[in-house]
């Protein structure tokens, strides 16, 4: 069931909320006004305090991002990458870290190029892939780099097929999974940290972007929703889900999503009993177990590039993201999974 736990500080959508390991939750960046051309205010992190409650005020990062990426580190620190500083400008190639022992923000080493709207996931030994996005002039990006925290900098690593509006999951055995996006949307491709390669792997049956996926408890992952290329996003929502295994490197399709969503990437969440949460993209969420089941209880509107964010007691933090007048929303919920 969904329960409100009140308003954020600032209205924020296109943002992260990274869980800490001392149990709040990092939310950092982000557009904070009409018509989400506005970043500034974004600066200004916040935290959520899951045992009060309530949302505090945090440290201001060293550049305003929207559509940056956030990873943690196996310090336990905050890995921030890329973005867009603002409206009409392009993206930026800078990183930084939030260091949860000083509770500040600092730089790190900055990638070979801008980029916003990419994707970034860990590898088994704690560096950081991060590829494709959208870079200067609008350019669709193939390239990758791997961040590494041992030493602060970015290397380059080999590339990836151009996509934007894609996503990436870590697999059970260490490999990234990437899939879906422009202009390349049914395609998948998988990177072995073993091999140093990519590799492409099964199609979906449906072309899609601004899609989710999760991973599974038996370790295959659910990819759904989007939109399907071209204009008109809003007229061309899926409810569509499939099936990656990593076994056999295909999709199967599944039973439809109760609702058509898209946008909601970062609201896709494992819950500790195997089912996956689905928080964004529509106003009422739903759950994945095998089938697609509605939530108990709905949003105040639909939440485009909101965030999900299990807690470290099984419930599950929902900030942010737009509603379908673009406007940012400081409303949070709590989703109170079933004793």
């Amino acid at each position: 069931m969904l329960r409100s736990v009140g308003d954020a500080g600032i209205p924020r959508a296109a943002h992260t909320a990274t869980l800490l390991r001392d149990g709040r939750v990092l939310l950092a960046g982000g557009c904070t006004a009409h018509g989400c051309g506005d970043s500034e205010r974004g600066r200004r992190s916040e935290f959520f305090e899951p045992e009060r409650g309530i949302f505090v005020a945090g440290p201001e990062m060293g550049s305003a991002r929207t559509g940056h990426t956030a990873t943690r580190l196996p310090d336990g620190g905050v890995l921030i990458v890329g973005g867009w500083p603002g409206e009409g400008r392009d993206p930026v190639s800078s990183a930084e870290v939030f260091d949860p022992g000083s509770g500040a923000f600092r730089p790190t080493g900055s990638m070979a190029e801008g980029r916003g709207g990419h994707v970034a996931a860990s590898l088994p030994d704690g560096r950081v892939m991060i590829t494709g996005g959208t870079g200067s002039g609008g350019r669709i990006l193939g390239s990758a780099e791997i961040y590494d925290p041992q030493t602060g900098r970015f290397a380059p690593a080999p590339t990836a097929t151009p996509r934007s509006g894609g996503t990436a999951v870590t697999l059970r055995d260490g490999r990234i999974f990437v899939v879906g996006g422009d202009p390349v949307s049914t395609s998948a491709e998988i990177f072995d940290p073993d091999t140093f390669r990519w590799r492409v792997t099964g199609r979906m049956e449906t072309a899609r972007r601004k899609l989710g996926a999760a991973v599974t408890e038996d370790g295959a992952v659910l990819v759904a929703g989007g939109s399907v290329p071209g204009d008109g996003d809003r007229d061309n929502l899926l409810n569509v889900a499939e099936l990656y295994s990593p076994d056999t490197g295909r999709f199967r399709e599944l039973p439809p999503m109760i609702e058509p969503r898209y946008k909601f990437d970062g609201s896709l969440v494992p819950l500790t009993d195997g089912r996956i949460l689905i928080a964004g993209g529509a106003r009422i969420p739903e759950i994945y177990n095998g089938r697609f089941h509605p939530v108990a209880g709905s949003l105040d509107a639909t939440r485009l590039v909101g965030t999900a964010t299990i807690l470290r007691d099984g419930r599950v933090l929902i900030t942010g993201g737009y509603d379908e007048d673009i406007t940012p929303r400081a409303a949070a919920y709590l989703f109170v999974p079933r004793a």
